[in-house]
C-alpha cells in the first residue's frame, strides 16, 4: 500500500476528520482543467499527481472541480489484461479509482463525462478562461471571486503541458490545502511548515482509493501474513531510453544482486518482500534463498 508523509487515518476516521473541509465551496463556483490528452495516457501516478494538483487549486479558490469521468492507464500497465484494446486505450470509471464521496469532502467534484457533457450546471455556466503562468491561483481568486447569488462561472485553466507542472512551477497553489488536511488530522504549525512543496502527493497517499481498492489491498496483507517490505523494480522502458553507459548502470543495479544487496541494508533475511515489477517473477527466484517473496 503506497504510504505518504500526510498523516493518514484512512476511512471512518478519515470521513469524521475531513467532514466540513469543503464547506467554503459555492455550488455555483467551478474550476476545469484543459485538456488532459497529455495526462490520459500516463502511468498511475502520473495521473494521481495531476489530478491532485487540479484538486488543490480547486480548494484554494473555493470552487467545485470538474474532472474526467474515466480514467484511462498506460498500455505498458495493461499488457497483461487479456483482450484486444489498442494501447492507452484501456479505461475505467473514475469512481471505481477514487472515493469521490470521500474526495468531495476535502474539495467538492463533479464528473464531466467522455462525451464532453457534464452532471453539473457547468454547461450553463459563464466561461473565464485563463493560460499562462501570470494566471498564478492568488490571480485567479482576485479577480475572479466566487459570490453567493451571483450566476454560476467555470474558470477553465488552460494547460499547455502535464497538469502537476502547474503546483512545480507554482502557477497553482498547493499550500492551502496541505495546511487543511494537517489542521484537519490535528499536525502542528511547524510540522506543516516542514511539509516539503509542492505537493503533488494527495492522491498518491491512498487515502482516496475506491473502497473496492482499499478492500483488495487489506487481502494483501491478510495473504501475506505479517509485517513486510516492498520494492518497485521498474525495468523495461527504462533500459531503452537512457544512454548506452546509463542503461548499463540501470541493469546492472536493477539485477537480483544488487537488489538483494540493497534489501540488506533494511531488512533481515527470512524477511517477507512484495515486488511489484515489469519482469516476471522468475527473473528474481535468486532472491528466493534470502527472502520470501510476494508478487501481484
Amino acid at each position: 500500500v503506497a504510504r505518504s508523509r500526510i498523516p493518514c487515518h484512512v476511512d471512518a476516521v478519515g470521513k469524521r476528520s475531513m467532514s466540513g473541509m469543503a464547506g467554503g465551496a459555492h455550488s455555483g463556483c467551478l474550476l476545469e482543467w484543459h485538456p488532459y490528452t497529455k495526462d490520459r495516457t500516463m502511468g498511475l501516478n502520473h495521473q494521481f499527481a495531476s489530478l491532485s494538483c487540479a484538486i488543490a487549486e480547486a480548494h484554494y479558490l473555493g470552487r467545485t472541480l470538474l474532472i474526467p469521468d474515466r480514467m484511462c492507464l498506460f498500455g505498458l500497465h495493461t499488457s497483461r489484461w487479456p483482450g484486444k484494446v489498442k494501447p492507452g486505450e484501456r479505461c475505467v470509471p473514475m469512481d471505481e479509482v477514487l472515493d469521490v464521496a470521500l474526495l468531495s469532502q476535502l474539495v467538492p467534484v463533479t464528473l464531466r463525462d467522455h462525451t464532453n457533457r457534464t452532471r453539473h450546471r457547468a454547461d450553463r455556466a459563464r466561461v473565464i478562461v485563463v493560460s499562462g503562468r501570470a494566471w498564478n491561483s492568488e490571480r485567479v481568486k482576485r479577480e475572479h471571486p466566487c459570490r453567493a447569488g451571483e450566476p454560476p462561472t467555470l474558470v477553465r485553466r488552460h494547460v499547455d503541458t502535464f497538469w502537476f507542472s502547474q503546483c512545480t512551477r507554482r502557477t497553482a497553489d498547493s499550500s492551502a490545502v496541505i495546511d487543511a488536511i494537517y489542521a484537519s488530522y490535528g499536525g502542528s504549525a511547524q510540522s506543516r511548515r516542514d511539509y516539503p512543496r509542492p505537493m503533488n502527493t494527495l492522491l498518491r497517499s491512498g487515502l482516496f482509493h475506491a473502497p473496492a481498492i482499499k478492500q483488495a489491498a487489506a487481502a494483501v496483507r491478510a495473504a501475506i501474513g505479517g509485517p513486510y517490505g516492498t520494492i518497485h523494480v521498474r525495468r523495461s522502458d527504462k533500459l531503452i531510453a537512457c544512454a548506452p553507459k546509463d542503461c548499463k548502470t540501470r541493469d546492472e543495479l536493477t539485477r537480483p544482486a544488487a537488489i538483494e544487496s540493497a534489501l540488506r541494508q533494511w531488512f533481515a533475511p527470512g524477511h517477507r518482500i512484495y515486488i511489484g515489477s515489469t519482469e516476471s517473477p522468475a527473473f528474481f527466484e535468486p532472491l528466493r534463498k534470502s527472502y520470501s517473496l510476494y508478487f501481484a
